[in-house]
């Protein structure tokens, strides 16, 4: 088994992939916290029996506080009903190299005053529910818009709302090409952190 996590400011790097159960896979939840993933991030998002599941942040990976960061190196997989493959809240970042995969949400940006929160996706987002949610409202991807400058490469969803820009940006090309070495195999099986269960928590 392997689980890091570190305190606020503090950063984790995995160089192999990481598999969480339950809550989350990855996640970056406190101000400037950092977490890299150099592989894919599978979550079995099947909740145990005795939770109330009505206001869970079910996700693959989250960065949730001011200057938040998750990293990515490959996919972020994760099953279940009503679950997010990746979310920035609070004034997080996080940035996928592969696909997301998530029956409910592909990505969400939301909460938060007088933040930025921004998902960037460099691979498809695959999904049957909700493409994104930005600002808690749900958007398909026909709603986005072709990126310009720093942004040109992606389709964006974009809004700003109590002081605060929530994005989701996703490659307008389609699939990447990830390498091997983004796909080693040193799983991260979850386990308990503040009652949650979880890959990575920091």
């Amino acid at each position: 088994m392997l689980w890091q996590w570190a305190n606020v400011n503090g950063s984790v790097t995995a160089d192999g992939g990481a598999t969480g159960v339950a809550f989350v896979g990855v996640a970056a939840q406190t101000s400037g916290a950092a977490v890299t993933v150099d592989g894919n991030v599978t979550v079995d998002g099947t909740v145990p029996g005795g939770y109330d599941t009505t206001d869970l942040e079910i996700c693959g990976v989250v960065a949730a506080g001011a200057g938040s960061t998750v990293q990515i190196g490959g996919a972020v997989t994760i099953s279940g009903d009503y679950r997010t493959g990746a979310s920035a809240m609070e004034g997080g970042t996080v940035t996928v190299d592969g696909n997301v995969s998530a029956n409910a949400t592909g990505a969400q940006a939301d909460k938060g005053t007088a933040v930025t929160n921004l998902v960037t996706i460099k691979g498809e987002i695959q999904t049957t529910g909700a493409y994104v949610k930005i600002g808690g409202v749900s958007k398909t991807a026909a709603d986005g818009a072709a990126g310009t400058s720093a942004d040109a490469g992606y389709t964006v969803f974009t809004v700003t709302n109590a002081g605060s820009t929530h994005t989701v940006r996703v490659s307008a090309s389609g699939a990447p090409a990830i390498t091997s070495a983004n796909h080693t195999s040193i799983p991260a099986k979850g386990s308990i952190f503040h009652g949650h269960c979880a890959g990575f928590w920091v």
